[in-house]
């Protein structure tokens, strides 16, 4: 089974275009940390996404992730994307959903296999 970890950008953004539904026929399960469900359900968030995010579907497992980043950890990651690595890190994911460069920096200097949105699309 192949083991996914996404952060927010790429929920948020296939869920505003209609196309969330490509994820559970790609992977069994997606695994969020709870910053990125709070992300989600921000009140800035476009109300689709909020509305998703508060039922979520079945194939979403959220995990919280513990501890605090020490600063060379966050190098210009924001919580979400820290905690989305750590969580990788936690259930030795195989993949990783992100969009930001300094995520996919990070995430990839650590040797995790990464794609965002346009990867999940194509």
């Amino acid at each position: 089974m192949i083991l996914v970890v996404a952060d927010v950008s790429p929920l948020r953004y296939l869920v505003e275009i209609g196309y969330e539904s490509l994820l559970p026929r790609l992977f069994a399960k997606v695994w969020i940390p709870g910053t990125v469900l709070a992300e989600l359900r921000h009140k800035r968030t476009p109300a689709a996404v909020g509305r998703w995010a508060e039922q979520l579907p079945s194939w979403i497992e959220v995990r919280h992730v513990g501890g605090a980043p020490a600063a060379h950890e966050l190098a210009g990651l924001d919580r979400g994307e820290w905690e989305a690595i750590e969580l990788a890190k936690e259930i030795q994911a195989n993949l990783l959903l992100i969009d930001e460069r300094a995520g996919v920096r990070v995430a990839r200097d650590q040797g995790f296999t990464v794609t965002g949105t346009l990867g999940v699309l194509a």
